[in-house]
């Protein structure tokens, strides 16, 4: 990897002395085209790249995509791409070219949908429509739907998969069988695990017990709402529930507080050091407070998550959330003890 970077930034020296657009090249501009230029180095004939920021004037839309996927629009990173759904929508809808397909779970007569349907039609390009999280599909259900859409349509372009040394066929959603569907996690979205009570209450404190963790990084409303949803649905989620929040300045916490309300006993206000702007600890518990919910303050996010720990020690479970950036300041501490378990995923 480091040969590629020093490419891209070889490249970004040429631009300089010749006072062209490149010479403004960002970290993740020159981090994308790093990945670009390794995939091609590799020989790889499908990528999956996911946009850094909207899409219409994101790096990673330098590449000619043949199947463009748009899972939703929401309402984050306003200050940039635009405060209402329509202009977010606007930004991302950008990732579409001429000749490819679009797959998405945008209703067409939802405000973002009324913008994306008509540029897939100016396009030329078919749309195809999965529903989204909801009552009746889970997450990780709607997800499948998505990736199972576009392999579907990779086999209508003539994309193969190799069954067997003399077995050659067309790539299908049908891949994705029961088997794959077990083994697909992705680290901090509803990631369960288990800690004991003896890390908060010490050895001989009464008989230890097993405390459910729950980290995911949904940052905005909506995917709180879909991860609280399917949280009610764990059997094995019982008691008080303490959340450990922490957010970016861009995110929309009254909101998602109000999610929380009436849901969680406490929360404990954190942020992690090293992202981007976050809301300090402070400034998040006096909007827990508005939101009629009990606030604690930790400064550092292992310590929230001690402190979450001792208020559950004896019953109920813990939720992290607001921010992939804080998921990953917990997770190394969590799964680096040897008494933390792995839970199935609710």
């Amino acid at each position: 990897m480091s040969e590629v970077l020093e490419r891209a930034l070889h490249a970004r020296e040429l631009a300089k002395q010749r006072e062209t657009p490149g010479q403004s090249a960002t970290r993740f501009d020159l981090e994308a085209l790093g990945a670009i230029l390794a995939f091609a180095d590799a020989g790889l004939e499908w990528a999956v790249i996911e946009c850094g920021l909207g899409g219409r004037l994101d790096s990673t839309n330098t590449v000619d995509g043949e199947v463009a996927v748009l899972t939703n629009v929401d309402l984050e990173h306003t200050a940039i791409l635009g405060a209402t759904r329509s202009a977010i929508a606007y930004q991302k809808i950008g990732i579409l070219k001429r000749g490819a397909a679009l797959v998405t779970s945008v209703a067409q007569d939802s405000e973002a949908g009324c913008v994306i349907w008509p540029e897939a039609a100016s396009l030329g390009c078919p749309v195809i429509l999965r529903p989204p999280p909801g009552p009746d599909l889970t997450i990780k259900e709607s997800n499948a739907g998505l990736a199972s859409a576009v392999l579907d349509e990779l086999g209508r372009r003539g994309v193969k998969v190799s069954r067997g040394e003399n077995m050659v066929e067309a790539v299908t959603g049908l891949l994705l069988d029961e088997a794959v569907a077990r083994r697909a996690s992705l680290p901090g979205r509803m990631e369960g695990l288990e800690i004991s009570s003896e890390l908060v209450k010490g050895d001989g404190l009464g008989e230890p017990r097993r405390i459910p963790v729950i980290l995911d990084g949904a940052h905005v409303p909506s995917s709180l709402e879909h991860v609280w949803r399917e949280l009610g649905r764990a059997t094995d989620l019982a008691g008080p529930c303490v959340a450990v929040v922490g957010f970016g300045r861009d995110k929309k916490v009254e909101d998602m507080f109000n999610i929380l309300s009436g849901k969680v006993s406490l929360i404990v206000c954190t942020s992690a050091k090293g992202g981007p702007p976050a809301f300090s600890p402070e400034q998040l518990a006096d909007l827990v407070t508005v939101a009629g919910i009990d606030a604690e303050i930790r400064e550092d996010p292992v310590d929230a998550l001690l402190r979450a720990a001792a208020v559950v020690a004896e019953q109920g479970w813990i939720l992290v959330t607001g921010s992939l950036h804080l998921v990953g300041a917990v997770r190394p501490f969590l799964i680096s003890r040897p008494e933390t378990a792995r839970c199935a995923q609710p």
